[in-house]
């Protein structure tokens, strides 16, 4: 093994960093040193370090700096192309999903950091949809698992998100948006809770606005009829999964013309019983709303926020 080098290698457009020794055999193991540099000139690859066993193929490792450094020049606002500094690949054919393209991983740092000055910070396409009427998993752009936690600990948030202002990485207590561990979502100075956008009749888009409850709550509306002033809303069975039967439920009524008032006499699970109020035997519409707490949701009103 005569010479090390280092070089700063054009592999499909992208520029990274690989090892040229002269005299290394393929899968050889060697370890060394690189203390010299290298340019090449070509449209082939500069250099290719092949592993043939089950060992890594190439491994870079610095005392007090980066490990491994790649960069890549190319002007894509005139060439219209997308290069990288760093490209990762999983070229492998068997059909498994366990190999992942670029892999980062920190005892107790941030297993990846990824900044830009003047653009997107980091990036993420991809996922699966699932073909009309196929029973196949689809697969999200974005997967986000949360970490590992005792019983007795407070479970991490999968997402924080801080203000420019805020710590970096961003800390739970100083996030202006949270998506804890049971994929609660908290927004710091929620002014009217913008939730979304909404298309107008006239082909505007206006700000729409999510109301604040104490409370989690599953809510729907319909209308109804008495005649002679008694009648019955059978509740949609769809809905009323999504309930939970062990707490009462509300029903507010608004009747559509003259009348004594109507109030609910009875509440089931599968409907309630609209009654007008005595001397009064109508015939009108009425409209509904009804509240309910939710199935799958602990009903804790207004509990703590965590973090803050």
């Amino acid at each position: 093994m005569s010479i090390a080098v280092l070089q700063r290698a054009l592999f499909g457009g992208v520029l990274i960093a690989t090892i040229a020794v002269a005299g290394m055999t393929r899968g050889s193991g060697t370890t060394f040193s690189a203390k010299a540099s290298h340019t090449c000139d070509s449209d082939t690859t500069c250099s290719v370090v092949t592993q043939d066993g089950t060992g890594q193929a190439f491994a870079a490792n610095a005392a007090a700096n980066n490990g491994a450094v790649g960069t890549t020049d190319n002007p894509s606002a005139t060439s219209g192309k997308r290069y990288s500094g760093v490209w990762g690949n999983d070229s492998s054919s068997d059909g498994g999903t366990l190999n992942v393209g670029v892999s980062a991983s920190s005892s107790n740092g941030a297993g990846l950091l990824a900044t830009s000055k003047n653009y997107v910070g980091i990036e993420v396409q991809g996922g699966k949809p699932s073909a009309p009427g196929s029973a196949g998993s689809v697969y999200s752009a974005l997967a986000v698992t949360g970490g590992s936690h005792s019983n007795t600990e407070t479970p991490p948030p999968l997402i924080d998100a801080c203000s420019s202002s805020g710590p970096m990485p961003c800390t739970d207590g100083s996030a202006v948006f949270k998506v804890a561990n049971n994929g609660a979502i908290t927004v710091a100075a929620c002014t009217g809770c913008q939730n979304d956008q909404t298309r107008t009749s006239s082909g505007r888009h206006v700000e729409a606005f999510a109301p604040r409850v104490a409370m989690p709550t599953v809510e729907d509306i319909g209308e109804g009829q008495v005649s002679a002033g008694r009648g019955y809303v059978r509740i949609d069975p769809a809905f009323a999964e999504t309930m939970d039967r062990s707490t009462p439920y509300l029903v507010m009524l608004t009747p559509e013309g003259p009348s004594h008032g109507l109030y609910v006499a009875e509440r089931s699970p599968n409907g309630f019983s609209v009654r007008e109020n005595p001397g009064g035997a109508s015939t009108l519409a009425f409209t509904y709303r009804i509240v309910a707490k939710p199935f799958d949701t602990p009903a804790q009103r207004l509990p703590a926020a965590s973090g803050r």
